[in-house]
């Protein structure tokens, strides 16, 4: 042998290179994909679309709620016969400080560092308005809560958020939907106030 590579060396690394540049490009569109809002926001859907699909459950991404002069977006409510869950998705921030009725949270991430307002209580309002909106179709009684999911993909982000169980990572997102109280029949509707929502969407609005 004179210590060349043979033709099949050379075309297997060829196809090796080939190979892990693909890879590399997939994993790197992914994490770009999903560090962004938007890709926060259809992970989490997705997500809750998989627990839900084999339950007879409805996700409703990127709804606009208005009603009696107030307006609301939300990223994603998932409609079952336990009720309706407000989920705000949240693509940014490693540590997350916060009290459950403090006015602000505070993230941080590299050089980020900055407040944002409680999505829990804005999401309170959020409830008040479906309400509203249901209300004006004779449904009444539909149980709510509300649920913030910190989608970094980067890092796991940590969470040092006192005396609250309505904050999650993505990861634990599989773990809280697993509680038995998603899988309670409140006697809602699902269908009816699905519709209700979509109804009351405005034209332009994604449903």
């Amino acid at each position: 042998m004179n210590g060349g590579w043979t033709k099949e060396q050379w075309m297997f690394w060829i196809f090796l290179t080939i190979v892990v540049t693909i890879v590399c490009y997939g994993y790197a569109k992914f994490f770009n994909r999903s560090s962004t809002e938007e890709g926060a926001k259809k992970r989490v859907a997705k997500a809750l679309g998989r627990f839900g699909r084999s339950r007879g459950y409805q996700v409703l991404e990127n709804v606009t709620l208005s009603h009696a002069g107030k307006t609301a977006q939300v990223d994603a409510l998932l409609i079952g016969t336990f009720g309706v869950l407000f989920v705000r998705a949240i693509h940014n921030g490693v540590i997350i400080y916060g009290e459950p009725r403090s006015p602000y949270w505070r993230k941080r991430e590299r050089e980020l560092n900055e407040e944002f307002p409680n999505p829990l209580l804005e999401m309170e309002g959020h409830q008040e308005i479906l309400r509203g909106i249901l209300g004006k179709q004779d449904i009444y009684s539909v149980p709510m809560e509300s649920l913030v999911v910190f989608a970094e993909t980067a890092m796991t982000p940590e969470l040092f958020l006192s005396n609250t169980e309505n904050a999650v990572i993505f990861k634990d997102l599989k773990k809280y939907l697993r509680q038995s109280r998603f899988e309670k029949d409140a006697g809602v509707d699902v269908a009816k106030v699905a519709q209700a929502i979509r109804e009351a969407q405005p034209a332009s609005s994604e449903k």
